[in-house]
């Protein structure tokens, strides 16, 4: 019996965004040719020329088509010089984040191979990188929820407010000790910052409310300085983090450097059963459209992410099989220190992926 159809849409972006999208989508036909999952895709035309064009980010109902249409949303880079203060980014990002709920981010950072590292302790095989930062996408610090206070004759005050719901709290904590569970992780920790912002005492209460349901997992609680110092010193200690918005964007550009950098780690925006968006997070990068040095492999590790959050297990260790053989026989831009390009890169994870065995069991279960 052939797999359900898998329905992807995809959204190239500005910059590299299209040259790495291109290399994602190859990857994903391929596997899912080789497997037997029907796959099927519709390219969306949003970006910042879309944008300079209409005036706007998405047309009215448009996320709920996407939301009735499609499994994954596969995105690239958004992020164009010719659109002030990136209007464009907010106007999209926004509409399909909120009208999509899609509250969870997630970035794993899993350390390939020993010389991405800057870490001696990993280069030498003292410590092993394999974790995963959890944030919540729609609460904490939002943009929109700037405002002015006159506080002076002369002077305002600028005020950002951060926003932490209860029960919104529990739902994203609830969605990462699934995550642990259903992956085998062995420990999820909080990260806040209590003793200067009261408001995380909701993280920590709901916190030790949810971790009451899984008794098979180990949890504890750090403060956001002491585990950024852990994670230099001790990355092998720590699993599966779960912390605001704010610390989530700061810790996981911070856990990409522990593992070769923006242009290897993949992303997701999730909400489970529904249609989610998958996206790397190294930028646009105007700089190097059009110079063969954008890295894709971001981008197809990316794919595979969407693989696993769509029950393809087997199709998404093929993908991550393949981009191992790549940085094995070192076959990667510049920034990781290689001389390919970014077509030939893509070419040789293809070949490996058309060269591969097929796993002996290729029907897969659903998962978060």
């Amino acid at each position: 019996m052939s797999a359900p159809p898998l329905r992807v849409a995809t959204l190239a972006g500005d910059g590299i965004g299209p040259d790495v999208t291109a290399s994602a989508v190859a990857v994903l036909q391929v596997v899912c040719e080789r497997l037997d999952i029907p796959l099927h895709l519709e390219a969306l035309p949003y970006n910042a020329t879309w944008f300079l064009a209409t005036g706007t980010g998405l047309p009215s109902g448009e996320v709920q088509r996407i939301g009735r249409s499609f499994d994954a949303i596969l995105a690239g880079a958004l992020g164009d010089p010719r659109v002030k203060d990136h209007a464009h980014v907010r106007l999209i990002r926004h509409a399909l984040f909120t009208g999509l709920d899609l509250y969870a981010n997630i970035r794993p950072a899993q350390l390939l191979t020993p010389t991405l590292s800057p870490l001696a302790s990993a280069q030498s095989g003292r410590s092993r990188v394999d974790l995963v930062v959890i944030s919540e996408n729609l609460e904490g610090f939002h943009p929109d929820r700037d405002r002015r206070v006159r506080v002076t004759d002369d002077e305002d005050a600028y005020v950002t407010e951060e926003w932490h719901v209860p029960h919104l709290v529990a739902r994203l904590l609830r969605f990462a000790f699934e995550w642990a569970r259903q992956r085998g992780r062995r420990r999820v920790t909080l990260v806040d910052k209590t003793n200067l912002v009261p408001a995380h005492r909701v993280w920590r209460h709901a916190f030790h409310t949810v971790a009451s349901e899984y008794p098979e997992i180990a949890h504890d609680v750090r403060l956001v300085d002491t585990l950024a110092h852990d994670l230099v010193r001790a990355p092998e200690r720590l699993d599966v983090l779960v912390t605001t918005n704010l610390f989530g964007e700061i810790l996981s550009d911070l856990t990409a450097g522990l593992v070769g950098g923006m242009g290897i780690v993949p992303s997701a925006n999730l909400h489970p059963g529904r249609c989610s968006l998958f996206e790397p997070v190294h930028g646009s990068a105007p700089d190097l459209v059009g110079t063969g040095r954008a890295n894709p492999l971001a981008a197809i590790r990316t794919a595979g992410l969407l693989l696993d959050s769509c029950g393809h297990r087997s199709a998404a260790e093929m993908v991550h099989a393949a981009v191992l053989a790549s940085l094995a026989a070192q076959v990667t831009t510049a920034d990781l220190g290689g001389r390919a390009t970014t077509e030939q890169v893509t070419d040789y994870v293809l070949r490996q992926l058309r060269l591969q065995p097929l796993p002996a069991r290729v029907a897969d279960g659903r998962s978060l």
